[in-house]
């Protein structure tokens, strides 16, 4: 099947996709939809609360306060081991929360963005919603409606499209249904198509699709990015930090453990009272810090750019 769109002549386009003007019987787009899958773009599986949970004790600054814990009960000293354990299940608590609401923000965002769309089957228009649309569909793009596919515009009568969450440009980019000659062109400059997620701002005008979901432009964006992590300034400087502050905690207290058994105080207490210094310099809220700077990583490497290939 062809990739570069839009070099193609419209009768070449029909051709490659078997499909015409009058669009899809509504069969075979059924048939298709059964074979290429519904057309969503591919996403992280949400975590459940136990797994959030657990993931929250992810950071050497826990691990300190753990073991800290730890040796805390093992000492018989019941009553601070249970303050640092009180600590510790708090600060999951809350960054547990913080997680949980980030993920339900973006699955009602995901359901705010959905839409339906136009397409003609059978030389019949019809309203269906836009996860079934398939390749070979003819779709009827009106201002103000959100683009369904990556398609090949057949007809233009003054369309222009919002580009903006697809490739960065601000300025809407005129459309027309004339075949382009340079197979090497990025998506902000194929002029006679239009990319899944993009907005009409003017005009209207019909076009035929050629990728849906994954197959898309922003959905192999998508795909590309789902397992990697762009590090930021912020998550590398908050490691760094966690990471200065265990270094600088254990100094002081072992310092001031070798001081007060020179001084004459007996190893127990000094032990005691070196875990609890190291246990209330260590800032409560920073764990959660370092696991927000996680999170900002990742969206961070979601980002789209205009130098993606069609």
């Amino acid at each position: 099947m062809l990739d570069a769109w839009h070099t193609q002549e419209i009768k070449e386009v029909f051709h490659a996709l078997d499909t015409s003007e009058k669009g899809l019987h509504t069969d075979e787009a059924a048939r298709r939809l059964k074979d290429s899958g519904l057309n969503v773009l591919p996403e992280a599986k949400a975590e459940n609360l136990a797994l959030l949970f657990l993931r929250q004790f992810k950071s050497p600054l826990i691990y300190v306060l753990l073991g800290a814990g730890a040796i805390v009960f093992a000492m018989g000293q019941i009553a601070d081991g249970a303050i640092i354990v009180a600590v510790l299940i708090l600060n999951s608590i809350v960054g547990t929360v913080q997680e949980g609401r980030a993920q339900n923000t973006i699955r009602a965002l995901k359901t705010f963005v959905e839409t339906n769309a136009e397409v003609v089957r059978g030389d019949k228009e019809f309203i269906v919603p836009d996860k079934e649309v398939v390749e070979g569909d003819i779709v009827i793009l009106q201002e103000g409606e959100k683009i369904p596919a990556d398609a090949r515009i057949i007809l233009s009568h003054s369309l222009t499209v919002d580009e903006a969450s697809l490739t960065g440009e601000s300025v809407p980019v005129a459309k027309s249904s004339e075949p382009l000659f340079e197979p090497n062109l990025s998506p902000s400059e194929q002029v006679n198509m239009v990319f899944k997620g993009t907005y009409i701002v003017a005009g209207n005008g019909k076009a035929v699709v050629v990728a849906t979901g994954s197959r898309t432009v922003i959905g192999r964006i998508a795909e590309e990015v789902a397992g990697s992590v762009a590090e930021i300034p912020l998550a590398t400087n908050i490691r760094y930090l966690s990471r200065l502050i265990i270094i600088v905690v254990f100094g002081v207290s072992a310092f001031l453990f070798v001081f007060g058994m020179a001084a004459g105080y007996s190893a127990e207490r000094m032990f005691t009272t070196a875990v609890a210094l190291a246990v209330s310099a260590i800032p409560e809220g920073l764990p959660i810090k370092e696991r927000i700077g996680e999170k900002t990583s990742s969206g961070r490497g979601a980002r789209p750019s205009a130098r993606h290939r069609h």
